[in-house]
């Protein structure tokens, strides 16, 4: 009983360590905003500096949860008038701060501004930081994808939102290529439709599904029991 009690002792002053690491963190990005500056102009290198702590500062914190608390009540504000300097300024050259703002607007499901700032980064063509795979375009639609999924799973609309990424998918606003990410997209969207009764709009998108990924689009049975639906006597 004694080792027991101890181990759990144990346990819980390593989870409180885990705490008052991340706190600690988080209390030093917060204590530095006057890093980051206002001004744009010849400031590129101090900009930079800054990302750079704030980055590690998150790298240091392994909890996701934590990490995204991180980014919504600390990091976003932090960076928000820089970010909006760079857009008003009409600048075009590459600026990863803006990137790590819609990465962050994400990751706090933020998805409103996120689309917004993706908007205005995507349209400038910036390209995603080092250690990423995918296009901006990409890694957008298939992060707002799996939390229209997430809201799908748990009984709740993901509207306007989903709406509003396929309106971008489909214009080639935000050029998506990979058949996997648009195939993931379409046929939640089909999902939704047909939830939702409208079964004509669940056809177009499970038929979207075979027409980028004809091998693996995983929709044969949910387009087959759609249009059953549809034509009842054929």
């Amino acid at each position: 009983m004694f080792t027991t009690l101890a181990h759990k002792q144990r346990c819980l002053a390593k989870a409180q360590a885990i705490v008052n690491n991340a706190q600690g963190i988080a209390a030093k990005v917060l204590a530095a905003p006057a890093q980051i500056p206002v001004n744009l102009r010849n400031q590129q290198g101090v900009i930079t500096a800054a990302l750079e702590q704030d980055l590690s500062a998150l790298h240091q914190i392994k909890d996701v949860a934590q990490k995204a608390e991180l980014k919504k009540t600390q990091l976003i504000p932090k960076w928000q008038a820089t970010i909006d300097e760079y857009l008003e300024s009409g600048a075009k050259h590459l600026f990863e701060p803006l990137v790590r703002f819609v990465i962050w607007l994400l990751d706090s499901d933020q998805i409103d501004k996120a689309i917004a700032y993706a908007d205005r980064a995507i349209a400038q063509q910036m390209p995603m930081p080092s250690g990423f795979s995918r296009s901006l375009a990409a890694f957008v639609v298939e992060t707002i994808h799996d939390w229209a999924q997430r809201q799908f799973k748990a009984g709740h609309s993901a509207e306007p939102y989903l709406s509003d990424v396929i309106l971008r998918v489909e214009s080639k606003a935000w050029l998506v290529i990979e058949p996997i990410i648009l195939n993931k997209l379409y046929k939640l969207v089909g999902l939704f439709a047909r939830q939702d009764g409208e079964l004509q709009k669940a056809e177009y998108f499970f038929k979207k599904c075979i027409e980028v990924n004809p091998e693996k689009h995983g929709v044969k049975t949910l387009l087959a029991q759609v249009q059953e639906k549809l034509n009842p006597t054929a």
